[in-house]
């Protein structure tokens, strides 16, 4: 039933609707906690859910999210390299990095630049794709998956953050902060916090599991 849901490509639509139906609703909770929307409305807003076609536009809102994250990411935690990049960074890595080098020393790459990015984002592209034609491949992308989920949730609650944020400070300018306002800030520092560190952490199970299962065959 998961290869065929995979090969459906339902995987990704049941990820980008979760997504945006997430961005909705705790976007939704933050105005109403803000009174910038009465209760009245936010069960309204709420209540769209049930509509098909509001359904369809939650699954755009997460597509393009997951599109943001990349950016956001790409040029905020990623800004020195992607984790594929920097994998050769840790010395645990050393063995792995021989036996890489001993794999490619007769193709065009030849010696492996660890200070050339690009060259190791190209030579982790060619592996990421050889070993989708392997037994690994199911486990593999079950990782990607995972790593392009919290990678978008990142994004979602950095970005909420920053919004709260925003909110506080026209509170104060227009004179209704109230200490209370803070609160929010702890769930979600702490969903920001824990979002970054799966992205992390899926991303080099990911990297290391491509790398150790290329190297071994």
């Amino acid at each position: 039933m998961e290869r065929i849901i995979e090969k459906l490509g339902l995987y990704e639509i049941v990820n980008y609707l979760f997504t945006g139906i997430i961005a909705y609703v705790s976007s939704l909770y933050i105005f109403k906690f803000f009174n910038i929307i009465n209760l009245a409305k936010y069960n309204d807003y709420v209540c769209l859910l049930k509509n098909w076609y509001y359904v369809i536009v939650l699954y755009f809102i997460g597509l393009m999210l997951h599109e943001f994250s990349e950016l956001f990411t790409k040029y905020t935690f990623f800004k020195k390299g992607f984790i594929s990049e920097r994998y050769f960074e840790n010395d645990k890595h050393t063995k792995i990095l021989e036996l890489l080098q001993s794999k490619l020393q007769n193709t065009i790459f030849g010696k492996i630049d660890l200070q050339n990015k690009a060259q190791i984002q190209q030579i982790f592209s060619i592996i990421y794709s050889q070993m989708q034609n392997t037994p690994y491949n199911e486990i593999i992308q079950k990782m990607n998956r995972q790593f392009g989920s919290f990678r978008t949730f990142s994004a979602i609650f950095i970005l909420e953050d920053f919004l709260v944020i925003i909110l506080i400070f026209f509170s104060i300018i227009q004179r209704t902060f109230i200490y209370s306002y803070l609160l929010i800030l702890i769930p979600l520092g702490i969903f920001s916090f824990l979002s970054v560190r799966r992205m992390y952490r899926f991303g080099n199970r990911f990297v290391d599991y491509c790398y150790r299962n290329y190297v071994k065959d």
